[in-house]
């Protein structure tokens, strides 16, 4: 174990075929769950963090990391407790991770990425029906729902919900990988982000230069939010289709252009008029119960 990087939880290290169920992990240094291979399952595995030494930032740094292929991680959650000096990174993928499936877990309170990409050789991964949660602590909350970052590409969100978060989705280029690109051709479908302060963060962090290109946001719901908007990163061909765009303050801020579309999308309630864009309208959803978070449509919805 390298002592610069140390206190892993459990770890598989090119693992194959394991299966892991029911266990936790607490209060872990470097990584909570920590898997390098493929075919693997985690199922109903948890990992948390409440301490760490004051001005040491050393809280569990990856929660549950994985590096492979076709694993499945299911049923499994992770919680950053309270305002660690620690950002926290969820579960997720890094390096090279193709075609794993990741459904029905929850993070909560994770500033690093609640379920995060990063690297261009992770691609065709798929997280479902998955929930990140920010902080209760309105004063504190820096938590990040979905990070996609140096590259990473051609991954799918499906019914996927980002609740009370700092930024329901951030992209950003810490510089760890060469590509030029920070996210590309990533679908949100069927998302939500409600109460989150930032929808779309095109974050400039840490190398400003590599662009954001073709993600998408299809049949997502948006309800709820300061900012829809962080152009703090050059951006290509990223679109919004068949949304509902609800209770946003305000449309953008930063200081690149924004080539961000929008069609047959919704503007309801929102600081700023409907985008211009084909078949954009604003007419009321009429969702059952918007503020208990249910965004199903009654029957007199036109959306």
């Amino acid at each position: 174990m390298d002592a610069s990087y140390s206190g892993i939880g459990i770890g598989f290290t090119h693992g194959h075929d394991n299966r892991l169920m029911n266990c936790i992990v607490y209060n872990a240094q470097a990584e909570g769950i920590a898997i390098t291979g493929d075919h693997n399952l985690l199922d109903n595995c948890h990992a948390y963090c409440d301490e760490e030494i004051k001005g040491q930032a050393d809280g569990t740094d990856h929660y549950i990391p994985i590096c492979g292929n076709r694993n499945v991680i299911r049923n499994c959650s992770l919680e950053r407790v309270g305002p660690l000096e620690h950002i926290g990174h969820g579960l997720g993928f890094k390096g090279h991770a193709n075609h794993n499936l990741v459904e029905h877990c929850t993070a909560v309170n994770l500033a690093g990425g609640g379920f995060y990409v990063r690297w261009r050789g992770v691609h065709h991964n798929r997280f479902v029906n998955c929930r990140a949660i920010g902080s209760p602590d309105k004063k504190t909350n820096d938590a990040t729902g979905f990070l996609v970052r140096e590259g990473a590409h051609n991954n799918l969100f499906e019914s996927c919900v980002a609740d009370g978060c700092e930024a329901a989705v951030r992209t950003l280029h810490g510089g760890e990988d060469t590509s030029r690109i920070a996210a590309k051709d990533n679908t949100f479908s069927n998302c939500t982000s409600m109460n989150s302060n930032v929808v779309f963060d095109l974050n400039s962090y840490l190398d400003p230069t590599p662009i954001v290109v073709n993600n998408r946001f299809v049949s997502c719901t948006i309800y709820n939010a300061d900012l829809l908007l962080n152009l703090a990163r050059k951006n290509e061909g990223c679109t919004f289709v068949n949304s509902i765009i609800m209770k946003v303050r305000r449309l953008s801020i930063g200081s690149e252009k924004s080539n961000v579309g929008f069609e047959y999308t919704d503007f309801f309630q929102n600081g700023f008029p409907a985008i211009k864009g084909r078949m954009n309208v604003s007419c009321d959803p009429h969702f059952v119960e918007a503020k208990k978070g249910n965004f199903s449509l009654k029957k007199a919805s036109k959306c």
